[in-house]
């Protein structure tokens, strides 16, 4: 028995009974999920891969997932960088076989890393920052546009125009129909309309 391997079987004859081979021998049984661990442990350290890749991420975060993606996807780049070189030379030796005067670029395709949906709410974030900076007065409206767009603004910010004011036909003199009363009231729904324009536009 001495010579047996860890993970030899045990060969014997009826006679022969086996009780536990280490482990907790008071419970009669052993722990499997700490066996388990030990393996996911062992996998990942001798595949060398991150853990979210293989599916051994039972306690990883979605931050922590998405940084390990992130790091794997900067070693398919740095390996495409190689390629890239490698590709690019070939091509031009072949268009300067065929006599065509020009260079090869090789592009590869953008590897996604982040959530569509946290860029949009981290953009926005950033915009609403960079409207509160120019509205206290701390930067201007060209510097807030090319940190935001990389150039200039096109235009001065929409918020600060006020609508033209266009007054209300005056009364000619002649009878239209309609009661005093009901002009009054449009003239007052007017004012009120108008007022929350101006009260839109300012803030």
């Amino acid at each position: 028995m001495n010579d047996l391997e860890p993970d030899a079987d045990f060969f014997h004859t009826d006679s022969v009974e086996i009780g536990m081979a280490g482990g907790n021998s008071s419970s009669g049984n052993l722990d499997i999920s700490r066996v388990i661990d030990v393996i996911n442990q062992q996998i990942v350290t001798g595949l060398k891969q991150l853990p979210i890749l293989l599916g051994r991420n039972e306690g990883t975060t979605e931050t922590h997932g998405t940084i390990q993606w992130q790091i794997y996807v900067k070693g398919i780049e740095s390996i495409q960088r190689g390629i890239k070189r490698l590709l690019e030379r070939a091509y031009n030796v072949v268009l300067q076989i065929n006599g065509i005067q020009g260079s090869a670029v090789l592009t590869f395709d953008e590897i996604q890393v982040t959530d569509r949906k946290s860029d949009a709410e981290a953009e926005q974030i950033e915009t609403n920052t960079k409207i509160l900076q120019y509205q206290q007065g701390w930067i201007d409206n060209d510097e807030a546009s090319m940190e935001m767009v990389n150039h200039k603004a096109v235009s001065e910010p929409l918020n600060e125009r006020l609508p033209a004011y266009e007054p209300a036909p005056t009364d000619s003199g002649e009878d239209s129909g309609t009661d005093s009363g009901e002009n009054a009231q449009a003239d007052d729904q007017t004012s009120r309309i108008l007022k929350k324009k101006i009260f839109f536009y300012k803030s």
